[in-house]
């Protein structure tokens, strides 16, 4: 028997060589690129459109002046009934992808009343786009407008109502509204009415001037031109405007003494041609982005009423007005406060009571005065948004809550001394108004009280009475 010696078996010891790290960490480094750039990539929208109009791959869709997406794919539908575009919106233009955004090809547009989309005539055409509310919800496939719409950018706070009309009167989409010869606003659109009676024609007028727009305001077609011949004048052409001559137009009036505000959807008449009492209709009405600063509060006025006889035979009379509460009491017209002379036994009817007028006021000054009367319950205007009377500026006038707001500019008051200003006498105030507060435009502040005598209106100071 012979001792077997044993054989070593040499395996080799395998071991992981860090030559594969540098292609395995090229290779995931890769992927996580690919993978951010697939998720920072925008979404890809569908659109249909009835005509290309040369649109290509490549060509941008803009929005306010700036590229926010590419055209991906031109290519004809199945049943060849339309194109279909896709394209890939920029990642910070995601938001355009909800219901309600608008597309339409800009091409060149040229006409006597427009001149639209003049940069494609040499350049290439492009897309363009009108979002949708951002709250809407998500959406990815689009049916392009033929035409570019009449409203090229979202407005907050328009008003939107509807005209009727027997006939057309020759208007169409884009038709200008005007208030005085100035456009505050267009015709969206013009059709039928639904049992084909009249037409209907769906307007807007853009927030700074809505407040024109009443329950009573009257509209009437005023585009084309008119011809008046006089044999000693001889032939004078009335033309409104070059646009509103192919387009037609529509004027408004609200009368002088303006009814409720119009509400969204309200249906108007529109009238072939204007009466001739509209056209000397003179409201005073608040125009421009803000009636008043944001935060300003609102005054709360009190309506008071002077009762006392008068004469022999103790003849009733009496007068109203407002009063403001402040923190020392109430402050008013002198002539509202103040016991007439040769008065028998005055009283001052407020908040459902008779107060006697037996003492004098506690302080007048500039036509104004002062009680010191006060409720618990009452709020009261604080004395530290109360300033004096400057050089005259925009202000409101704030009288009853239920009545309309009257506005005063600025170049329609005259500084007489530094505690009063006096409104133009072709602005008329009933009595209505006597007592009301009037508001700074700029700031919100109260500047003075309105006192009206024989129909004209006085700012006045409340300086003295503070």
């Amino acid at each position: 028997m012979s001792d077997s010696i044993p054989i070593a078996e040499i395996r080799p010891i395998r071991r992981l060589s860090w030559a594969w790290a540098v292609p395995a960490g090229a290779v995931l480094f890769a992927l996580f690129l690919g993978g951010m750039a697939w998720s920072a990539r925008g979404p890809e929208l569908t659109l249909l459109a009835a005509e290309g109009h040369g649109l290509q791959s490549g060509d941008v869709l803009s929005f306010r002046g700036i590229a926010v997406g590419e055209v991906r794919r031109v290519e004809l539908k199945g049943d060849l009934s339309a194109v279909e575009l896709s394209v890939r919106l920029d990642p910070a233009a995601e938001r355009i992808a909800r219901a309600g955004s608008r597309f339409w090809v800009v091409r060149p547009d040229i006409a006597l009343d427009r001149l639209r989309g003049v940069e494609t005539i040499l350049g290439a055409r492009h897309l363009s786009v009108l979002p949708g509310a951002p709250d809407a919800p998500v959406q990815h496939e689009f049916v392009c407008l033929e035409e570019a719409p009449v409203l090229t950018s979202i407005e907050e706070d328009v008003l939107e109502f509807t005209l009727e009309a027997p006939r057309r009167f020759g208007l169409a989409p884009g038709a200008p509204l005007t208030y005085r010869q100035i456009e505050i606003g267009s015709v969206l659109s013009v059709g039928l009415s639904s049992d084909a009676g009249s037409v209907v024609l769906r307007c807007i007028v853009r927030g700074p001037y809505r407040e024109l727009i009443r329950e009573d305001t009257v509209f009437w077609e005023s585009g084309g031109f008119r011809l008046d011949f006089k044999l000693i004048e001889g032939l004078s052409v009335d033309v409104e405007s070059l646009r509103s001559l192919l387009v037609g137009g529509i004027s408004l009036a609200t009368p002088t003494r303006p009814g409720p505000p119009a509400k969204t959807g309200h249906r108007f008449v529109l009238a072939p041609e204007p009466k001739e009492e509209w056209l000397g209709w003179r409201p005073a009405l608040p125009v421009g982005s803000a009636l008043l600063p944001t935060g300003t509060p609102t005054p709360r006025l009190l309506r008071a009423r002077l009762v006392w006889e008068q004469g022999i035979f103790g003849r009733g009379k009496a007068r109203s007005g407002w009063v403001l509460p402040l923190s020392n009491g109430i402050v008013g017209p002198a002539d509202l406060l103040s016991a007439p002379e040769g008065a028998k036994d005055p009283a001052l009817e407020l908040r459902g009571q008779r107060l006697p007028l037996s003492t004098p006021v506690d302080a007048e000054a500039a036509g104004l005065a002062r009680r010191g009367l006060a409720w618990p319950d009452v709020e009261r205007w604080p004395k530290d948004r109360i300033r004096a009377l400057g050089e005259p500026e925009d202000v409101l006038v704030v009288g009853d809550p239920g009545d309309a707001i009257t506005a005063l500019d600025a170049a329609r008051l005259r500084a007489e001394d530094g505690a009063r200003w006096r409104a133009d006498p072709a602005i008329s105030f009933d009595a209505s108004w006597h007592g009301a507060v009037v508001l700074a435009r700029s700031d919100g502040f109260l500047v003075g009280l309105l006192v009206v005598e024989d129909g004209r209106g006085s700012v006045l100071s409340l300086e003295g009475l503070l």
